[in-house]
């Protein structure tokens, strides 16, 4: 794998956790895109809405998040017990950057 390849696939992995992780801090373990990807870009992790819901439909065909599109043209992406597993760190997934154990 060239150094290219696993930057890439490292910064995704980090994208997903990360999308993960604002997830399981709202009440609701729910949002809409246009609102998860502000926090993303704050955090350095360069992403455009296309690529974010492009994560979106992985998490959730992997069964992390349930990702149903919205009325404003977006998705909207709730979080399941798996994905809130994966985000507090007592789990990981292969695609998604290992999280340190939080309680």
């Amino acid at each position: 794998m060239s150094l290219a390849s696993e930057f890439t696939a490292r910064h995704g992995e980090l994208i997903r956790l990360t999308i993960l992780q604002l997830l399981a801090e709202l009440p609701s373990c729910s949002a809409i895109d246009q609102l998860i990807l502000p926090p993303i870009e704050a955090m350095d992790l360069t992403c455009s809405i296309d690529q974010l819901r492009g994560h979106l439909s992985w998490l959730a065909e992997q069964g992390l998040i349930e990702a149903v599109p919205n009325r404003l043209g977006g998705t909207t992406a709730t979080l399941l017990e798996r994905g809130g597993e994966i985000a507090r760190g007592a789990a990981t997934f292969p695609g998604v950057a290992r999280a340190k154990l939080r309680r």
